[in-house]
């Protein structure tokens, strides 16, 4: 069940990036930052069971899901330059 799961987020990416091309996450427009936003929404209600969400969300590192959350709630971005 998980390596089906997987295979479907692979096979999801590999459609994603052919359709985007992003090339680099810096080079993504506005648009195609909400375009990703829904299709990740999408995928997520397509999953059949919470066991396969959390499986995909457990895959997630912490900083990715708290830069999210954090966006999402504030608007508040932490900048790769404030690593510096």
């Amino acid at each position: 069940m998980l390596s089906e799961a997987s295979a479907m987020c692979a096979a999801a990416m590999e459609f994603s990036n052919s359709m985007y091309d992003l090339g680099s996450p810096v080079s993504a427009g506005p648009l195609q930052v909400l375009q990703l936003a829904e299709d990740l929404k999408l995928s997520l209600e397509l999953r059949p069971s919470q066991e396969e969400r959390n499986s995909l969300r457990a895959q997630l590192p912490a900083e990715t899901a708290q830069a999210l959350v954090d966006w999402l709630q504030s608007g508040a971005v932490s900048t790769l330059c404030d690593s510096f």
